[in-house]
């Protein structure tokens, strides 16, 4: 990973149409921040915020290739209560409602609820954070709506969360760890 300060512009189109042009402004502040985020900034066409979901929906998976509760989905699925998400070969984008938007890295798996992403193993980059939460084994992790950080979840429980932006916030069973 690179150290240093970063400007990644983001063009949204819906329906062929362009929507807005913004910059993420990202800071590399050490090493493992950068390990983290490697191969969570692949060009994706972000999901239009604001863009209603059917009754029942709780977001969309867009990518190239990825797998729904053991389906192969090849470009964009709607995500239901208990969805099973596992990412193949590339990043794929998960909006779920309420401003949502996460990086799922490659051959990671999660469990979309209500509000709330469950991280089973890889990492997944909340680029917003929204009203949403993530959970990780025994640890919820919450962030301010604007905050964008990685947060990893490895065999063995190892749980860590890198901030790139906004307070990140972690508890356990036990209550505030951070």
């Amino acid at each position: 990973g690179h150290l240093g300060n970063y400007g990644i512009t983001v063009h949204v189109v819906y329906d062929g149409q362009p929507v807005a042009d913004t910059t993420i402004h990202q800071s590399n502040v050490k090493g493992k921040v950068a390990e983290l985020g490697q191969s969570l900034s692949d060009r994706i066409e972000p999901v239009a915020s604001g863009a209603p979901l059917g009754s029942g929906v709780l977001g969309v998976a867009v990518g190239p290739m990825f797998n729904l509760n053991g389906t192969d989905i090849p470009d964009n699925a709607n995500l239901m209560a208990h969805a099973q998400l596992v990412s193949q070969a590339k990043t794929i984008r998960i909006h779920l409602k309420d401003d949502c938007d996460y990086l799922l890295a490659p051959n990671s798996a999660v469990e979309i609820e209500d509000h709330e992403l469950v991280l089973e193993k890889g990492r997944v980059r909340a680029v917003r954070n929204g009203r949403c939460k993530v959970a990780a084994g025994p640890y919820l992790v919450m962030a301010d709506p604007a905050a964008d950080g990685v947060i990893a979840y490895g065999a063995g429980g190892n749980l860590e969360v890198a901030s790139l932006t906004g307070t990140w916030r972690v508890s356990g069973s036990s209550g505030a760890l951070a």
